[in-house]
């Protein structure tokens, strides 16, 4: 990772993932030698209902927990599109996305969208869900997610891919935990920058 902070936020539907995939790479970065944190932000847990989770990640031992950090985010990953006109507007999106900040959207379009009218930053397009469909059969995206966020962010693809399956091994049998390394590859290799 080239930045020395990284303040990330993820929203999500409850069923998707977004907690895991947030608290995941938190661990992953933390034994990578970042100092980190995940927190959720939601009322009771409904599958379905619109998810919040922050990271905060630092390469210096350093109180990570002020809540001012998290108005000035450098990265925010939209796990469910489908939230947006919905439940939450643009604006909730981007609300406290710095200007050269990344967002990164799970969607197979290829073009441009109104996002890029509304934001100047780096905006990011992965198919994170049909991959899960892919590969695990279900509309869990997460671990597609962390491969395309290892890809922008620079990180150790080799390492996170030994924490990922560690991690996974923990709790899938080797088929799934196989079917999921998949996704993370495909991830990594699929995500792409999208020019306004």
């Amino acid at each position: 990772m080239k930045q020395k902070e990284l303040y990330v936020r993820w929203h999500s539907r409850a069923g998707q993932g977004a907690v895991t995939a947030a608290n995941f790479f938190v661990e992953a970065l933390h034994k990578m030698g970042y100092h980190s944190l995940g927190f959720p932000d939601y009322g009771a847990e409904k599958r379905g209902a619109p998810v919040v989770v922050y990271n905060c990640i630092s390469i210096e031992d350093k109180l990570l927990d002020d809540p001012a950090h998290l108005r000035h985010l450098d990265l925010v990953v939209l796990l469910d599109p489908t939230l947006v006109g919905a439940e939450i507007d643009y604006e909730d999106v981007l609300e406290g996305l710095k200007d050269e900040a990344l967002l990164v959207i799970n969607t197979s379009k290829k073009d441009s969208s109104a996002f890029n009218e509304k934001f100047k930053g780096q905006i990011y397009h992965l198919p994170a869900t049909r991959i899960a469909l892919d590969t695990v059969g279900r509309n869990v995206p997460n671990v597609a997610m962390v491969g395309g966020l290892t890809n922008i962010l620079d990180l150790d693809k080799a390492k996170m891919k030994i924490i990922l399956e560690t991690s996974l091994s923990a709790v899938f049998n080797p088929k799934i935990v196989e079917k999921n390394m998949i996704g993370f590859e495909k991830g990594f290799n699929e995500i792409q920058l999208i020019e306004g």
